[in-house]
C-alpha cells in the first residue's frame, strides 16, 4: 500500500498505526533529517507521528524547518553518525548516555528504537518507536521487521517525490501548449502527425 497509493501521507498513518499495534508501542514517528535553518547543523523535524489512544493521531505539514531540532539539542549527537550509515539503534532509560535519559524522562519513555530510512541510498531521516511503560530489549525479529518497514517509507517518499515532479511536468507542458501562439504537432516514429 505504501507503494501503489497516490495519498502517500495517509498511507504512511495507516502503516504507523498499525506497526504501533502489531509491535505493542506507545508512540511511533518519522523525522526527517536535514540542516538546521539557523545554525546548518544536522537537525531533524517531526514529519509524521501516531501516538496510542485516547491521544489523537496527529499530522505534521511536511515543511523541512518545521520543528526543527539539532540532534545535540536532543541529545542525539552520538547517533548522528550511526544513524547515517544506516545502523539501528535500540535501547532502554538505564542504557541511554545521560543527556538522552534526560530526554527520555521528559517525554516518559523507558525504552526506544530507531531506525535509519534511507532514500536513494542517503539518510533521510529515523523511524522511532517509543515504549513508555515497560524496558524492553528489541528482538532481531523486530529490528528485522523495522528495516523493512523504513525501506517502505523511503520507498513511499521516492514515489511521492516522483509523482509530485511529474505533476509538475505535466502542468509546465499543458501551460506551454495552452499558451503557445504557434500550432504544435506531435509525430510518431515514423513521422505520421498524431
Amino acid at each position: 500500500r505504501l507503494l501503489t497509493t497516490s495519498s502517500h501521507d495517509k498511507a504512511i498513518h495507516e502503516a504507523l498505526a498499525l506497526l504501533a499495534e502489531a509491535s505493542d508501542v506507545d508512540r511511533v514517528y518519522v523525522l526527517e533529517h536535514h540542516r538546521h535553518p539557523t545554525t546548518g547543523m544536522p537537525a531533524v523535524s517531526l514529519r509524521f507521528e501516531w501516538v496510542r489512544p485516547p491521544l489523537r493521531i496527529i499530522r505534521r505539514e511536511p515543511s523541512p524547518l518545521q520543528n526543527a531540532v539539532s540532534f545535540a539539542g536532543l541529545g542525539l549527537d552520538p547517533w548522528h553518525p550511526l544513524l547515517k550509515a544506516g545502523k539501528t539503534i535500540a535501547g532502554t532509560l538505564t542504557d541511554s548516555p545521560a543527556a538522552i535519559r534526560r530526554q527520555m524522562v521528559k517525554a516518559g519513555v523507558r525504552s526506544f528504537i530507531l531506525v535509519p530510512i534511507m532514500v536513494d541510498r542517503q539518510f533521510w531521516g529515523v523511524l522511532g518507536l517509543d515504549d513508555r511503560y515497560s524496558k524492553r530489549k528489541w528482538s532481531m525479529g523486530e529490528s528485522t521487521l523495522l528495516t523493512t518497514m523504513a525501506t517502505g517509507v523511503g520507498g513511499a517518499l521516492v514515489a511521492q517525490r516522483a509523482h509530485q515532479a511529474l505533476r509538475q511536468s505535466e502542468e509546465r507542458f499543458r501551460m506551454l501548449f495552452e499558451k503557445s501562439p504557434d500550432a504544435i504537432f506531435v509525430e510518431d516514429e515514423f513521422g505520421m502527425v498524431l
